[in-house]
């Protein structure tokens, strides 16, 4: 049975993201240069500070 899911993830930023280009992080996150992603729009906000 095929079953289809779907999810939202969010990414903090206050501007319009036209395609992910994981070079343009910052180098002092948690993990790394990278595009961060959140399950939560909560999360999503605090990982923009």
């Amino acid at each position: 049975m095929w079953r289809s899911l779907r999810t939202i993830l969010y990414h903090g930023t206050a501007s319009e993201i036209q395609q992910v280009d994981v070079k343009l992080g910052r180098e002092r996150k948690d993990f790394g240069k990278g595009f961060y992603i959140a399950v939560s729009k909560g999360q999503a906000i605090g990982m923009m500070l």
